[in-house]
């Protein structure tokens, strides 16, 4: 699928460029028929001329190993090509390698997404996922991590509030995290709750299982069981452990939910199965405790769920109470 993407975006680039010669031609028509080796003999000389379309070609026959051995360095290094004279394409495939840590060592990754989030004059806030604004989130997570430059985390909170203030949901996330942890930002559980809310509602799965944690605590927002029930499901049903022990718990005492072992053992085995210890002690505990069909059941619930799907409730169990 992404490599027939790649072919149309590419060839959408090529066939908009002005007049070409014959053989350019040609081997844009070994390309589209599958030919990468005839392609790329063609389309060298051309990409070596400076011509911006021929550098993404061969950019992308390097970088997915058509015709030519796989070499990421060398794609990126026509990618960078044909980026710098501004093509939209080779933007778009050097950010997909730099963002995999391929392609070139983690100095250029840097310089070359710090020189992209400078170019503020082609930001689009109202796309979120702009280029240039991921790029920003990566400057200030390299200096954050002090991954391609000396760490810097005062100059890396500023780049992830600029990306944050252009849409970036990353940037929110780890900032979300800083107010949190109070490692670099000074303390605040209400701005990392109110971070945390607006990412949850965009569905992110780590962000609902804070806000559950919010209404279960009620240290900053009044104690809330049935909301906490509500954003551990939400954070369960994408497969995040912790929520699922903290739901499975929950449905242990029956708070902010109606009392189901057997969802609880269900729960607890779908965490304890991702390693978390405390959700191993519940499980082993119902185990114990249950029926032999009240397991049985659970351990049906646990084989044929799925992530991404409803988690059933207490109407779907047979053999509790």
């Amino acid at each position: 699928m992404f490599k027939k993407f790649l072919t149309v975006v590419v060839f959408f680039a090529i066939s908009t460029s002005s007049v070409f010669a014959n053989s350019y031609d040609e081997g844009v028509d070994a390309y589209e028929a599958g030919d990468y080796k005839e392609a790329m003999e063609i389309l060298l000389p051309f990409a070596e001329q400076g011509n911006a379309e021929a550098q993404v070609v061969i950019g992308t026959l390097h970088s997915s190993g058509m015709g030519v051995d796989k070499d990421k360095e060398n794609a990126a290094r026509w990618f960078r090509k044909a980026a710098n004279k501004g093509n939209a394409v080779a933007i778009l495939n050097l950010d997909l390698l730099y963002s995999r840590g391929e392609g070139g060592t983690s100095e250029e990754i840097f310089s070359w997404y710090l020189n992209l989030a400078n170019s503020k004059e082609s930001l689009d806030p109202s796309n979120p996922g702009s280029i240039y604004v991921t790029a920003q989130y990566n400057v200030g997570l390299f200096y954050l991590e002090g991954k391609g430059v000396e760490r810097d985390p005062e100059e890396a909170i500023n780049w992830l509030m600029e990306a944050e203030k252009n849409g970036s949901l990353s940037a929110k996330y780890v900032l979300a995290m800083e107010y949190y942890k109070g490692d670099i930002l000074d303390k605040d559980a209400r701005k990392a709750f109110d971070l945390f809310e607006v990412l949850a509602s965009e569905g992110d799965a780590r962000s609902q299982y804070f806000i559950g944690m919010f209404y279960l605590e009620g240290d900053v927002v009044p104690q809330n069981h049935s909301n906490a029930s509500y954003w551990f499901k939400k954070s369960s049903e994408q497969g995040v452990p912790n929520a699922q022990y903290q739901l499975s718990s929950m449905y242990t005492q029956g708070l902010g939910v109606r009392e189901d072992l057997v969802i609880a053992y269900f729960l607890s085995s779908l965490s304890a199965a991702q390693g978390h210890e405390g959700a191993k002690e519940i499980r082993d505990i119902l185990f114990d405790y249950l029926s032999r069909d009240q397991v049985e059941e659970g351990q049906r619930l646990t084989a044929q769920w799925e992530v991404g799907t409803r988690l059933p409730s207490h109407e779907d169990t047979l053999t509790w109470p």
